[in-house]
């Protein structure tokens, strides 16, 4: 399963970086997900990739603070048995919204 299938389980609108904007696709209500790839720490030997793993930041956006959504959140992540660490929860003035940023690592 990939990370977008697993985050798609928890009903919030998923995207890949960001949402762009159309006349016809508006950007979503809060709350909803982004997520990219961070970087690689592949398990080599001799040369050669023996494992590949991905590192991917989670953004879980809202409006306020809300743990009910977190908790959609890690409980998608922990159905899959991905690890993952998480921060606070941080304001962002601009955009009068909240963010939450979720690590994991995908083998």
């Amino acid at each position: 399963m990939n990370l977008k299938d697993i985050l798609n389980e928890t009903g919030l609108p998923v995207s890949y970086d960001h949402f762009t904007e159309t006349d016809t696709t508006p950007i979503p209500a809060l709350p909803y997900l982004t997520y990219n790839e961070s970087d690689s720490v592949n398990l080599m030997a001799d040369n050669i990739v023996l494992k590949k793993i991905s590192n991917y930041t989670i953004e879980l956006y809202t409006e306020y603070k809300t743990p009910s959504t977190e908790l959609l959140l890690e409980n998608a992540l922990m159905a899959n048995k991905l690890p993952f660490n998480s921060s606070q929860t941080e304001w962002i003035e601009d955009e009068k919204m909240y963010v939450k940023y979720y690590y994991v690592r995908m083998i």
